[in-house]
């Protein structure tokens, strides 16, 4: 079914490649009608043995065009349409008949391939062989087992449930032989969507095979040009995670050493270490990509739980109330979400605003108590009575900077930063202008500011920042991821504290950071 499938959809996207390969296999086929039957004949006669079954094919176009590509070979090259198979009762019978073919007939060696010795990463086990016969034609060949044969048609699972004749079984019994299916039912667990999904099934059903060592001597089957951190992760999840170094046929060797057929490699590992964002520019087998990707995910959920556990910490405390179970469990039900995690990460990443949160909780009351904490909000003498002051966010003046008045009509008393570049479109109206100045006596309850900084893209990176705003006794309001690339990524934090000297110290404090790369007041 799959050949007739890839020969249909060939015909439908290369419709002249298909038109070619056909003529060029009916002329062959018309030169050569009695090929297969005389092969078969020959092969049994040679082989001596009648209890093996020995077939004959004629060559779909889809896997002769494939054939041609790869190996770079114009249609008058093609000679050989036909290929046989001979299934034998053992693997030791497989090797006597490999043995019997190559001494009546001589090898073409960069056709020759024993997937039974190293199987390929699917299971698939089979002798493929190339000979040429007197007459000068290529005999293809391939040699298996019943067992093998029945793997390789109907797949691990039936093969065993044919051969133990108990269909009862669980399905991870079934596979238990199977690493390549363990594999995949562990590349779609830690997939972070389809995309990705097919991102690793592209790469690891379309690629060549190396084959590689562990120090014990246990074969590892690798796509080509595969990494020795790929090798790690082919071994086990685990070691690829805690990998910090390998060596390669007993020599050091970077991570990204791509590795050949035949090495022996030994990993290095840490218990302290774990997966880096970079080593996704490397490797390239699904396993190990997804399982990156998984780590990289699962500890950036792990910041963003911190966070957001803290930003609503401060807000509850800001509205006199605190994190209850009763009051936690009445906001992650509000809002749809099934665990604490998930919740706090939701906050974490700004997914879920504070209004949002008080309006959930209590709109009434609570918005009562914050409109009356908000009154006594902006300690500023030389404001006009009666009128609401607004604080403006182009500049988002703070506590103790030189400040002016713009009184709007209708919308109130709007605050600029005296080096404001808004006050430019007011400068024909001085009457609207008004001097004001912070009060150094009142208290207020401390005023939003905006930083903006570009961080190393590691993990760890956001939880750096949040402890030295912890640590300096300000409050984080929201967050927003804005830009994310390979090494860096882009935040803006509102963080709530006492004045402009409580923000410069602050400032100074990210700064001396390494893993802040820029850092702004916006």
């Amino acid at each position: 079914m799959r050949e007739e499938l890839e020969d249909l959809a060939f015909k439908e996207t290369n419709i002249e490649e298909y038109q070619s390969i056909s003529k060029r296999i009916k002329f062959l086929r018309k030169n050569n009608e009695n090929f297969i039957q005389d092969t078969i004949s020959n092969l049994e006669k040679k082989i001596g043995y009648n209890n093996y079954e020995i077939t004959g094919r004629e060559k779909k176009i889809y896997s002769t065009w494939k054939k041609m590509s790869k190996k770079s070979i114009s249609l008058e090259k093609i000679s050989d349409i036909n290929a046989f198979r001979i299934i034998t009762n053992s693997k030791e019978d497989c090797y006597k008949v490999l043995g019997i073919i190559h001494t009546n007939w001589p090898m073409i060696p960069d056709r020759f391939k024993d997937f039974i010795s190293t199987p390929k990463p699917n299971g698939y086990e089979a002798i493929h062989t190339t000979v040429v016969q007197s007459n000068g034609m290529k005999m293809e060949l391939q040699i298996k087992s019943k067992e093998m044969h029945q793997i390789a048609e109907y797949g691990v699972a039936s093969h065993w449930t044919y051969k133990s004749g108990d269909k009862s079984k669980k399905l991870n019994e079934i596979n238990q032989g199977s690493k390549w299916f363990q594999d995949v039912l562990e590349i779609i667990k830690t997939a972070g969507g389809p995309r990705e999904l097919m991102e690793y099934s592209r790469m690891d059903m379309y690629s060549d095979n190396v084959f590689c060592f562990t120090p014990k001597g246990d074969v590892i089957s690798l796509l080509k040009k595969a990494t020795a951190l790929d090798f790690a992760y082919a071994v086990h999840t685990n070691l690829g995670n805690s990998t910090i170094g390998v060596k390669v046929n007993g020599n050091l060797s970077p991570l990204n050493t791509q590795v050949k057929n035949g090495d022996q490699i030994e990993v290095i590992r840490s218990k302290g270490s774990y997966p880096q964002q970079s080593w996704l520019n490397f490797c390239i087998t699904g396993k190990a990509r997804s399982q990156i990707r998984k780590f990289l995910r699962d500890h950036e959920e792990d910041e963003f739980e911190k966070l957001g556990k803290e930003i609503l910490k401060k807000f509850l405390l800001d509205i006199n109330k605190k994190a209850t179970k009763k009051i936690l469990t009445a906001l992650i039900n509000g809002f749809n979400y099934h665990s604490y995690r998930s919740f706090y990460v939701a906050i974490g990443r700004a997914e879920i605003s504070s209004d949002e949160i008080l309006e959930m909780l209590n709109p009434k009351e609570l918005s009562k108590e914050l409109i009356k904490k908000k009154s006594n909000y902006l300690p500023i003498i030389g404001l006009t009575k009666g009128a609401s002051v607004n604080l403006a966010e182009c500049c988002n003046p703070l506590n103790g900077e030189n400040i002016v008045g713009i009184l709007v009509e209708g919308k109130g008393m709007d605050v600029h930063l005296l080096n404001c570049s808004t006050l430019e479109r007011f400068s024909d109206f001085p009457e609207i202008w008004y001097e004001l100045m912070w009060n150094k006596k009142a208290t207020g309850q401390g005023q939003v500011a905006k930083i903006e900084i570009t961080l190393q893209n590691k993990i760890g990176s956001l939880y750096k920042v949040t402890s030295i705003i912890k640590k300096a006794y300000a409050n984080i309001v929201d967050i927003k991821l804005n830009k994310r690339s390979q090494d860096f990524f882009e935040i803006e934090i509102f963080v709530k504290v006492k004045n402009i000297k409580h923000l410069e110290s602050l400032m100074i404090s990210l700064k001396l950071e390494e893993r802040i790369y820029k850092i702004a007041r916006v």
